[in-house]
């Protein structure tokens, strides 16, 4: 569904304007429709932000090249990228990203930095990486990259806005009814309108289906978010 279709879907489930009458989302034609507009954007940000935002639709797989530097932001990783999910091993437990069929373990920026940020650093195939926040989100590799290495690893994406009448939701299609019935709620819960319980069952029922559906069985790390 887009954002023109997730609106009137809002009004008619509501009852208190007719879909038909509603032709766009960034020029309403009254302000009550505007609110549905703000209800619908609002909507589709909470869930994203849901359970840190580890929804299977939000990871996604990338990788690129290193330099002969040490330290690369998230951004040129991938322009989307707001956070590294490393690999997990199941027996061993440590988390690490691939150079190659080589593993890059992850280790604490506390400990990185006690351990490893000291006099000169050696250049090589790097070693081991982390995550830091100063000066931007960042990871750093020890050691530093002595040639051009290609890096492979998942990353959590951004938050997608929708902006015009036919921007459609990056979630699974089959669950974009779930936006327009949160945001009904938003509107039937202000209003006190005698549909908001049903309206409120009704987004409870997709939730959950679009937990089962998109939420790992195993929980996974994300190396903290971007700020």
């Amino acid at each position: 569904m887009t954002r023109l279709e997730l609106v009137k879907m809002v009004a008619q489930k509501l009852g208190t304007a007719d879909p038909d009458d509603i032709t766009s989302t960034t020029s309403p034609d009254t302000d009550y429709i505007s609110d549905i507009v703000e209800s619908v954007d609002a909507a589709w940000e909470e869930i994203q932000i849901m359970h840190e935002g580890v929804w299977h639709w939000r990871r996604t797989q990338t990788s690129f090249n290193t330099t002969t530097n040490r330290e690369y932001t998230f951004t040129q990783i991938d322009s989307t990228c707001v956070g590294v999910i490393p690999f997990q091993h199941r027996q061993q437990g440590n988390s690490y990203i691939l150079i190659g069929n080589n593993e890059v373990d992850f280790i604490p920026y506390q400990n990185f930095r006690g351990w490893l940020d000291r006099g000169t650093r050696s250049s090589q195939r790097p070693q081991y990486f982390t995550v830091r926040h100063d000066g931007g989100s960042k990871i750093e590799f020890d050691p530093t990259p002595d040639a051009v290495y290609a890096v492979s690893l998942d990353i959590l994406t951004d938050l997608q806005d929708l902006t015009i009448d036919g921007t459609v939701p990056d979630m699974p299609v089959r669950f974009h009814r779930t936006i327009g019935f949160l945001a009904a709620t938003y509107l039937a819960e202000y209003d006190e309108n005698v549909r908001y319980k049903l309206l409120h069952k009704r987004y409870t029922k997709w939730l959950n289906d679009l937990r089962e559906d998109q939420l790992p069985k195993q929980r996974f790390n994300v190396l903290p978010i971007g700020s």
